[in-house]
């Protein structure tokens, strides 16, 4: 076949190709006389192609690696990849794969005896973010809550109470009930853990003494009496801490309970819709002498604290069980 010969008893073709299969005949001449044609026939068959492999990553450890191939009538099938990995099946899966399966995987098929170039594909297993929650396993009083952080810089979180989903997806969490807490977080490659469980034991505090100036403890009534300055108005505001100077400079749990008006030697009545049941609430009075009385919603320039109004508070007693 493909004009080939030969004077060699025994010839040789190097690189084959499949042109080279045919009849092959062979005749031997002794004193110039010449024998018959002995013939054989010759197959060469094709290297099959380089197969295309692929995978279904990356993927998170836990998950299943897929190898992918394509499919090859006849052949058969050699995988090799990391952590020793070997199959010989067409489109083979790890199970339960961890991050040691991150890596290159080859591939080949064999056909009638040839066995093709190795197709190749990366994998890559992402591993699971491990969060943790700091944050005290007890509250402080006059607090009836502990701060929870997780792990920052994840995707998502959400947070469990006892197994039941609680907040509102952010990294942090104010715990106001006793419990295990967990948090669950996705990463960027969105892989997901759970911390390990943060046990809050959450202590009722009563009503502690504030630190401010105490006017009147109230009970079964609402009001006190406001002590003469020379302010031009007041304002009430509430919080859920005693130290209400601090309260008011960072402006955290602030709310204004009260209008505006000249408190020279007044009775001030406080009516709280807001105040809940069994909370401990503290209530301050700031004396200003500015010229707007909307002092809570005007701009921070409207309200010049007078060094001589020195704030007052007051403990509700009748807002605790």
């Amino acid at each position: 076949p493909n004009g080939f010969t030969s004077s060699l008893e025994d010839p040789s073709i190097a690189g084959a190709t499949t042109a080279a299969t045919g009849l092959y005949s062979v005749t031997v001449t002794v004193d110039g006389c010449t024998s018959a044609a002995g013939t054989t026939n010759a197959t060469v068959n094709a290297v099959p192609a380089t197969p295309t492999a692929t995978n279904n990553g990356p993927i998170c450890a836990g998950s299943t690696l897929n190898l992918y191939t394509d499919t090859v009538s006849g052949a058969t099938y050699s995988w090799t990849g990391p952590n020793g990995f070997t199959s010989s099946l067409e489109d083979p899966s790890i199970a339960g794969a961890t991050t040691a399966a991150t890596g290159l995987y080859s591939v080949t098929v064999t056909v009638s005896g040839c066995t093709s170039a190795a197709g190749t594909t990366n994998a890559t297993v992402n591993a699971l973010p491990t969060p943790s929650i700091s944050g005290a396993n007890a509250n402080t009083c006059p607090a009836e809550y502990v701060d929870l952080t997780a792990t920052a810089g994840m995707a998502t979180y959400q947070w469990y109470l006892d197994g039941s989903p609680v907040g509102t997806g952010l990294s942090t969490y104010q715990a106001t009930a006793s419990g295990s807490y967990t948090v669950f977080v996705t990463d960027a490659n969105g892989c997901g853990g759970t911390s390990a469980p943060h046990v809050v034991t959450i202590t009722s505090c009563g009503c502690t003494a504030p630190t401010q100036e105490v006017i009147e403890t109230v009970n079964g009534k609402i009001g006190f009496n406001w002590v003469d300055t020379d302010a031009a108005y007041y304002r009430v505001v509430r919080g859920l801490q005693a130290n209400l100077a601090a309260l008011i400079t960072t402006g955290t749990d602030f709310a204004c309970t009260a209008a505006f008006g000249d408190i020279n030697a007044v009775d001030i009545q406080l009516d709280d819709p807001q105040a809940e049941t069994g909370r401990c609430y503290y209530y301050l009075i700031q004396g200003y002498n500015g010229t707007d009385p909307d002092l809570c919603v005007g701009p921070a320039g409207d309200a010049r604290v007078l060094g001589v109004a020195t704030p007052r508070s007051i403990e509700l007693t009748n807002t605790c069980n």
